[in-house]
């Protein structure tokens, strides 16, 4: 993965209903980042210092 992007994953039970057995669901996301972050100015830089 980069800065831009990320992945998300995750497990869902379904439940058992009427002819259809329990089942175990796998899912995977790619997450792209589209938000521009702003420059800090002077004098928030010098806080995080």
């Amino acid at each position: 993965m980069s800065e831009e992007s990320f992945e998300l994953g995750g497990l869902q039970l379904h439940s058992s209903f009427e002819s259809h057995p329990e089942r175990l669901e796998r899912g995977g996301w790619l997450v792209s980042v589209d938000m521009k972050e702003r420059e800090l100015t002077k004098s928030e830089a010098r806080m995080l210092r």
